[in-house]
């Protein structure tokens, strides 16, 4: 059996794409809100952590953009219960490519946010493992595309720390 997107609740997963259109808005207590509320409906899912994740993370880097370098209490926490939910799936669903994505998506957002702490090692070690699992996700199910952009962000973000790496 897979696991995919499909195993939430139709309304559920149109409740977190709102909640996302509004994180992407930077109406990030809103869409924070609402999101946090979704994934009351299919608590075991971890798509959910991947919107609330990303949501923070934007609100993190928005913060940094305006000269704001801080990670808001909690943030790492619940990066890992992200991680754990999503290696839990993995581990019912080995013939998914979706829990190896979801769990890239934990170790991307922890990695970016330790990048903007200044923890340039840690920050990478995180990539690294984000990078090897969606690779792995691509392997088993090359129309994954959301998982080609992660590896084209890691990339991206590598490149911004050569002299460091």
């Amino acid at each position: 059996m897979l696991y995919t997107d499909a195993n939430m609740p139709p309304q559920t997963l149109i409740e977190l794409m709102h909640g996302q259109d509004l994180g992407m808005q930077m109406q990030f207590d809103v869409a924070e809100k609402i999101i946090r509320q979704a994934m009351t409906e299919a608590p075991e899912h971890p798509l959910g952590d991947v919107f609330l994740m990303a949501t923070l993370l934007s609100k993190v880097q928005e913060d940094y953009r305006a000269g704001r370098r801080r990670i808001f209490p909690g943030f790492f926490d619940q990066c890992e219960l992200l991680i754990v939910k999503a290696k839990a799936q993995q581990q019912a669903f080995p013939d998914s490519a979706y829990p190896r994505y979801y769990l890239a998506a934990g170790y991307g957002v922890r990695g970016l946010a330790r990048l903007y702490a200044g923890s340039y090692f840690s920050s990478y070690r995180d990539g690294k493992r984000g990078a090897a699992l969606l690779k792995e996700a691509v392997a088993m199910q090359p129309d994954l595309y959301n998982a080609y952009m992660g590896l084209g962000q890691f990339e991206y973000y590598c490149g911004t720390l050569g002299g460091v790496i």
